[in-house]
């Protein structure tokens, strides 16, 4: 009796082919079976399976509900405002970065579609409301420092550095020009909610 080659199945996290269900802890690829709720199908990429390392990610509920870092294929997780030192200085590659806001999405799903982070001066997060968003180090140390002073100047209200100073405010004039400019940009914001 012959044994039938093992069909080639696709993950629909990261994209890597392999073997089809194996037995026992060999096991090298899964059928992709999530809950009757999930909703993140625009999320994932072509496939029908999980590979062993993306089915221990996607089973973990606390890469959806936390913030966290992979490095080296570990984790750490962490609360939000723990995340923007690691914006600033980043692991050694690879890595991947997801910042949370409340839990409910999995838009961290994005990260491993994209392939994991290989320079630390440029990189993609995923934030749960904005996405992947592109991060140069730089840039969000001069956001940072622009929140904090300007958190201070406008009466410690982050409404006001996310939305636009109300024309009291306008005394500060240079702060709330500058906040005017940055109000769309999703890093000003996922900046201010991290500061």
């Amino acid at each position: 009796m012959s044994r039938e080659v093992d069909e080639q199945h696709v993950c629909v996290l990261c994209g890597i082919s392999g073997d089809g269900e194996g037995e026992g802890e060999d096991e090298e690829m899964s059928r992709f079976k999530p809950s009757d709720n999930f909703t993140s199908w625009n999320l994932l990429g072509a496939g029908d399976s999980l590979c062993a390392s993306c089915e221990r990610i996607f089973t973990n509920q606390n890469y959806r509900r936390k913030s966290w870092v992979r490095s080296n294929g570990l984790a750490e997780f962490h609360k939000p405002k723990e995340m923007l030192p690691l914006l600033i200085n980043p692991p050694e590659p690879p890595f991947y970065l997801y910042i949370t806001a409340s839990g409910q999405k999995q838009t961290y799903l994005q990260l491993f579609r994209k392939g994991a982070n290989m320079n630390q001066n440029a990189f993609w997060i995923a934030d749960e409301d904005a996405g992947l968003l592109h991060v140069l180090p730089p840039r969000i140390s001069e956001l940072e420092a622009f929140a904090r002073e300007a958190y201070e100047k406008l009466g410690q209200k982050k409404w006001k550095l996310i939305h636009g100073a109300p024309a009291h405010d306008w005394k500060q004039r240079e702060i709330c020009e500058r906040i005017a400019q940055l109000r769309g940009d999703p890093l000003w914001q996922l900046v201010v909610r991290l500061v």
